[in-house]
């Protein structure tokens, strides 16, 4: 049975996505190879190199075709960019280099064993059993491309017994499972195949990344304005590098962010909010509540489908906000009880030689406003810079991979162009304008002043433990406040030029990892 090329062209059109995918696996995997291959036995592989120029013609060609294809879907040119991008951060960043990684891998381990809160043994320990070679090549073993070949290379001859295990005192047993949803799938693959634990946790890796991905398609083709802007922001190289390794925040950031976009999206819409899109908005607001204490206030965004929407009376206003703030609190309350009995004593010493008591702190915050709101100016003059290049990369992997300053300014000025060149329908009006942004400030206040609670010695000058990072789901909110409907700047396919340069700029961050790992 033969098939037309109109519908073998309509397969492609659907399957484009996925095949890009595929390509740039082969092709980042062959990267890797080839530049391991010359740096530690220094030789070219004639046989790397062809699968490596087929490869690269071939998505060089579907890159092309996606670009022409849906040039105006910026959704569309997020997800091509997207994934070439991720992916380079998934091969190139070993997998234990990220902050805890160790700790989120032996989570995820732990809930594809169908074990979805740590048990809490007689003496009240809470212990996580993980495969020995998990407890043993950590962040501080696995630092060269040389040590993971050699690490795959003696577990491919059994020279590792994988079904050793060990108990481990994981500081992310308290995080709630659905974050980490994407790894338990990788690693479930990995069982069901047979395969070696690192290749599991590069599953994980992807399995996540494909979420991170939808979750970011979704959230740019909902939001009502600002759409360059969030697809900029997406591919932050921060929020990449977050997005393409084991951890707690690569999904919270992208739920958060889909979040907004949702709430956006049913306050700006014309039509009527149907009652799926009411559920839908309610289960989001119970996933924000088990996502962190210091970004529940992003609820209150939720204020602006209350002002906007005419065709709902006070009545159905009243219930829905409440219904909200009832879901969301609620099943904060639920996880913070269900989570209260676990002690993490791998940070027991550090506080305790960092003299941290958070009662005294909490005390002497209450008692001495003023002196607070000092150490707040204080900590925003010696650490602000800090923040605001971490958010964007200046410090990877163990916050050590240290990237050139001017790579995040070239960065931190392709955010504000994505704003400037976009035309906007509709954005937010003046009042809403401030709300957002005091919902901003206030969830940054409540991320440093958790780490001076529950993190820094007592009477401190400034907050210890604070990464720009944390900061990612908060600046959107202040990049949102500040799009307009005129004055933009016009440039032909700005949305193209716009994630060009993105890709550019983060290929700079990755070579520079490269660089450091080698």
């Amino acid at each position: 049975m033969k098939i037309s090329k109109e519908k073998m062209l309509r397969i492609f059109n659907k399957l484009r996505y996925p095949i890009e995918f595929i390509i740039m696996l082969i092709f980042s995997i062959q990267l890797f190879r080839f530049i391991t291959v010359k740096s530690y036995q220094g030789y070219w592989s004639k046989n790397i190199l062809i699968i490596l120029f087929f490869s690269g013609v071939l998505l060089i060609a579907i890159l092309i075709y996606n670009c022409i294809k849906d040039k105006d879907k910026i959704e569309n040119m997020f997800i091509n960019f997207a994934i070439p991008v991720g992916i380079l951060f998934i091969i190139f960043m070993l997998p234990t280099y990220t902050p805890d990684a160790s700790s989120h891998i032996w989570k995820s381990y732990e809930i594809s064993e169908g074990i979805l809160f740590t048990p809490i043994d007689d003496k009240g320990e809470s212990k996580t059993t993980v495969p020995e070679i998990l407890s043993t090549y950590r962040e501080s073993v696995l630092t060269k491309y040389k040590k993971l070949d050699d690490i795959l290379e003696l577990e491919s001859n059994d020279s590792i017994d994988s079904s050793k295990t060990v108990k481990v005192d994981s500081p992310a047993k308290g995080y709630c499972f659905i974050f980490y949803i994407g790894y338990v799938i990788g690693f479930i693959i990995a069982k069901i195949f047979g395969l070696n634990i690192f290749i599991g946790i590069y599953l994980a890796k992807i399995v996540n990344f494909i979420i991170f991905l939808i979750l970011g398609y979704w959230s740019i083709k909902k939001i009502p304005f600002g759409k360059i802007l969030i697809a900029t922001y997406l591919m932050i190289p921060m929020m990449m590098h977050q997005a393409t390794a084991v951890s707690f925040d690569s999904l919270m950031n992208a739920i958060l962010i889909f979040f907004i976009a949702y709430t956006l999206n049913l306050s700006f819409k014309k039509e009527t909010i149907s009652k799926k899109e009411k559920i839908i908005y309610l289960i989001l607001t119970a996933i924000i509540g088990v996502v962190k204490m210091t970004y529940l206030p992003l609820i209150g965004i939720g204020l602006i489908i209350i002002k906007r929407r005419k065709e709902m009376n006070n009545k159905e206003k009243i219930i829905l906000a409440i219904l909200a703030i009832v879901i969301c609190f609620g099943s904060y309350f639920i996880m913070n009880r269900m989570t209260s009995g676990y002690i993490n004593q791998t940070s027991v010493k550090y506080l305790e030689e960092a003299g941290v008591d958070s009662s005294a702190q909490i005390h002497n915050i209450i008692s001495n406003p003023i002196q607070y709101l000092k150490v707040l100016y204080n900590n925003l003059i010696t650490n602000g810079d800090f923040y605001l290049f971490n958010a964007i990369g200046d410090y990877m992997g163990w916050l050590s991979i240290k990237a050139p300053v001017y790579y995040s300014v070239l960065y931190i000025i392709l955010i504000l162009m994505s704003i400037i060149v976009e035309k906007n329908e509709e954005v937010l009006r003046i009042d809403e304008k401030i709300w957002v942004s005091f919902l901003a400030i206030l969830m940054a206040i409540l991320v440093i002043t958790g780490l001076y609670i529950e993190w820094t010695g007592v009477g401190a000058s400034t907050v210890a433990g604070v990464q720009g990072r944390y900061f990612l789901p908060v600046i959107i909110l202040l990049l949102l406040a500040m799009c307009k409907k005129k004055n933009y700047i016009k440039i032909k396919n700005s949305n193209l030029i716009i994630l060009v340069c993105s890709v550019f700029i983060n290929l700079l961050f990755i070579k520079n990892m490269i660089m450091f790992f080698i």
